[in-house]
């Protein structure tokens, strides 16, 4: 799950037993983010080390302990550790994703992983897998929307080069952050996918007891809230950092507690 604008996710909303687990779940996760581009042959070595429950030499030692040790403790599979690195010659830079099937094989390899480990740490939402891939993608592909600026300076990008060409729109104009129809239509379909994951993921939050979702909701509202943002920027996500206001924020909150989402599925 991609960060949003208030706390990390390993901060906020987790039990004391739970919050070192989250954190060495994203501290390997960014560890992961940071490795050069690296042959084949390394990438599977890594692989089967992970598997094996062995450092890596792309994750620091101490990085890949906790995450091991939180694996254990809370009974969760090291393959999820492992699949991400089997999917970062697709993130290395130049990241580039043909189409729309490319681009979500891709997030099926990086993000939803790492999704059902920090899932795993929530009374109920292991066994959720589905709900918890969709609400992976969701949070995700809102990301690609919301960071794109800083996405495009790392070279990769998260949008599908087909929506770029069926609005003739070439990646050159897109780094010059000049909100032009062609990217409005290009950001709007990715938001759709966005939208789409966020509504299939909805079974979870109807699935739990209050006290296991509440934190998840507050990210699954504040998601479709900052979707709605970047419509009131008329989709300018370069002049300044997509963020909530306190006042919009507030709203998020109060939404997360009443339990009604005011925020527009599609």
């Amino acid at each position: 799950m991609p960060d949003m604008p208030y706390a990390r996710p390993y901060e906020t909303g987790w039990s004391s037993a739970q919050r070192p687990a989250a954190q060495a779940f994203w501290n390997w996760h960014d560890a992961l983010a940071e490795a050069p581009a690296l042959p084949e042959a390394r990438i599977e070595a890594a692989y089967e080390q992970v598997q094996a429950g062995e450092p890596i030499r792309m994750v620091p030692r101490e990085v890949s302990t906790a995450a091991y040790e939180a694996c254990t403790r809370h009974n969760l599979n090291r393959d999820y550790l492992a699949a991400q690195v089997r999917a970062l010659p697709q993130h290395a830079p130049p990241a580039r994703y043909d189409t729309g099937a490319d681009l979500k094989r891709f997030v099926g390899r990086w993000i939803v992983p790492h999704g059902r480990l920090l899932a795993g740490l929530v009374p109920g939402m292991k066994r959720l897998k589905r709900a918890t891939d969709h609400l992976s993608r969701g949070f995700f592909y809102t990301a690609t929307v919301v960071h794109l600026p800083a996405h495009l300076e790392a070279d990769r990008l998260y949008l599908p080069q087909e929506d770029l060409r069926h609005e003739d729109l070439s990646l050159h104009a897109l780094r010059q952050g000049t909100v032009t129809e062609p990217v409005r239509k290009v950001l709007w379909k990715q938001m759709i996918r966005a939208r789409d994951a966020l509504a299939r993921g909805h079974t979870a939050l109807t699935r739990l007891t209050w006290r296991a979702k509440w934190r998840l909701k507050f990210w699954w509202i504040g998601a479709l809230e900052l979707l709605n943002e970047v419509e009131r920027r008329d989709f300018d996500v370069w002049s300044a950092p997509v963020t909530l206001n306190r006042w919009r924020t507030a709203q998020v909150y109060l939404q997360t507690y009443i339990g009604r989402a005011t925020a527009r599925m599609s």
